[in-house]
């Protein structure tokens, strides 16, 4: 792989200078050049932009540092040695209320948080941040509509919000799952891609974005838990690249991209009642074929958890575990594709929790 250079983005050029402007970037360095400021990505390493999801509110990379959201704190691990151990509450009470079912995102130099739900009410609000600790509502109503356990990705210089649950009931249930894909520039203004993806409407499922598609994997479509695999490079035409992958049915599964391979890892699988899987499993053509890492990873079997690559490695963070469905916080990262599993800490700083 050769060295590549690429321009620093007008919003990391123009922050304070005690903030690290390649905080964006992994294994890159900043170097002023004739053609004005650039980033210089050494060989071996692919540079992050977009990370995190998982489902739910899940967690992202951020500055040179995995961020973690619940309710209404947003949790930061300033450490990370030896990883995951040590974690702070960055922000407390910064989005109006506790919520679930929120997606956050990378995008422009911003931390964004996007929707979710709390009791009886669903949230169509965009909230913005540059470091995790202080928050600006950009949009009260998005223009796509109040949904939780949606999808959220960064593609193409654009957020993306797809599918997720539009209903609440008084029960604390979410229903009537959604198809739709919408885009934006901004944050505030929202424009409708197509009112019905090609896969079928659903929530709580995996996504994530590659460098040429973003996916979607699995979820449910409230009556049954899903296995399909479907891809977009435009957010319109959608592909199913399998209608049934080997991995079983779930939802509450984490869909991860690490250098190429995807990642499905855990979930709730058909009648599972919340009692998870603890399997991993990869694919190396997009989500066409897939190939278990392993059966039994050192985590327990668990659902809703948070996944993301950070630091070449794979992670795990808290989710609901076992036939209790019993939330956790333990962190878990792995050093070799998902096959070896090493425990972080039993009990991070942050409260046990499933998204």
């Amino acid at each position: 792989m050769q060295t590549e250079r690429m321009p620093l983005a007008a919003i990391l050029a123009t922050r304070d200078a005690t903030t690290d402007k390649d905080g964006l970037l992994t294994n890159c360095y900043e170097e002023q050049t004739p053609l004005g400021t650039m980033i210089i990505k050494r060989p071996g390493l692919r540079t992050i932009s977009n990370l995190g999801l998982g489902c739910a509110q899940g967690a992202i990379s951020f500055n040179g540092e995995a961020l973690f959201i619940k309710s209404d704190k947003v949790y930061q691990d300033f450490t990370f040695t030896p990883g995951g151990a040590a974690w702070t509450s960055a922000a407390a009470n910064p989005f109006t209320g506790a919520r679930v079912g929120s997606t956050m995102v990378s995008f422009n130099g911003f931390l964004w948080l996007i929707g979710g739900g709390r009791s009886t009410t669903l949230f169509a609000d965009v909230w913005r941040s540059v470091d995790g600790t202080s928050w600006t509502q950009v949009t009260a109503n998005g223009g796509f509509g109040a949904r939780a356990f949606h999808g959220c990705v960064v593609f193409a210089g654009k957020l993306w919000i797809f599918g997720g649950a539009k209903t609440l009931s008084v029960s604390n249930t979410y229903t009537g799952p959604s198809n739709d894909v919408w885009n934006s520039t901004d944050g505030v203004t929202w424009n409708q891609v197509t009112a019905a993806a090609g896969w079928s409407a659903r929530s709580q499922f995996g996504y994530c974005a590659m460098e040429s598609q973003f996916v979607v994997a699995g979820g449910f479509d409230g009556s049954t838990e899903k296995n399909d695999v479907w891809v977009t490079s435009n957010g319109v035409t959608w592909t199913a690249v399998t209608a049934a992958a080997a991995w079983t049915a779930r939802r509450g599964l984490s869909l991860v991209e690490q250098d190429n391979p995807l990642y499905v890892i855990a979930g709730e699988p058909v009648g599972g009642a919340y009692s998870g899987e603890d399997d991993v499993w990869n694919s190396g053509d997009g989500g066409a074929t897939w190939t278990q890492v392993t059966g039994a990873a050192g985590f327990s079997a668990r659902a809703y958890q948070a996944a993301l690559s950070f630091a070449g490695n794979l992670w795990v963070m808290g989710g609901a575990a076992g036939a209790g469905a019993t939330t956790v916080n333990d962190v878990w990262y792995s050093t070799n594709g998902g096959l070896a599993w090493t425990q972080a800490t039993a009990a991070a700083g942050w409260g046990v929790r499933a998204n």
